[in-house]
Formats: C-alpha cells, structure tokens, sequence
C-alpha cells in the first residue's frame, strides 16, 4: 500500500510541476487532490500485493494437505516439502533465473524446516502440559 502511495505521489508531482498552484485555495485543492489518488492508488496496490500473498499461503497449505492425504509416511516433512514446492513453483511463475530460484528453494526450504521444527515443539510442549494436567486429576 505505501509503495503504490508513494509512486502515485510522485508520479503527481511531475505530472503538474509546470503547472504550481498559485493561491491558497489552489495549493489546498492541489494537496486534496493529490492526497486522494495516494489514497486509491494505494488502496488499490495493497490489494493486489494481499490477492499474491494470499495465494501463496493458500498455495502452501494445499501443498501440505495433499501431502497429508496422499503420502501420509512424509507427513512429519510436510512443511518443508510445502515450502520447496511453494519456492519452486513460485520462481517459475515469476519467470525468475535459474539462481534466483535456487536461493528461492533454499530459503523455502529453510522455512519449512523451521516450522516443522516449531509444530514438533509445539506437540512437545502441548503432550508434557496435558501429562501434568492428567497426573493432576489422578492426584
């Protein structure tokens, strides 16, 4: 959204720099106006931006969920198989180099080691409180 803003701002500015309001009344419609069109253009880039992120989650979990459902003996290396599929298929689609997409893989596959090294210890830690809350209730 900052981004879209920001390029919007600037391209206004070069747009009407020949042309400087000259009187108050028009240096307050020339900043309104402006401030507007940041607005929309923002607005609009940050939308597009949450449309590609938000695909990509998406792209990530049903990654994970065919995993779960047709290859169940990887399940515990679901993330990292999501995250170097998600990396790949990513740097095919933005039609990346071929070392750009390696570092693309890489970093996908760093990330879905470290969240599967998270849900194990999330497991762990879940497993150890319902011991004690169970060894409570014999108690």
């Amino acid at each position: 959204m900052i981004r879209g803003s920001r390029e919007t701002r600037l391209q206004y500015l070069a747009e009407n720099a020949h042309n400087a309001p000259r009187t108050v009344r028009g240096w307050y419609f020339y900043n309104k106006t402006k401030n507007y069109r940041m607005i929309m253009a923002g607005m609009s880039r940050g939308g597009k931006e949450a449309v590609k992120i938000g695909s990509i989650g998406l792209l990530w979990a049903g990654i994970e969920e065919l995993v779960i459902r047709f290859i169940p003996a990887i399940e515990p290396i679901k993330e990292t198989i999501a995250g170097v599929s998600t990396a790949t298929l990513f740097g095919t689609v933005a039609r990346l180099g071929l070392r750009t997409t390696g570092k693309a893989v890489l970093l996908g596959g760093i990330v879905g080691v470290t969240m599967s090294g998270l849900r194990r210890g999330q497991e762990k830690v879940g497993n150890k409180i319902k011991e004690e809350r169970h060894s409570r209730e014999e108690s």
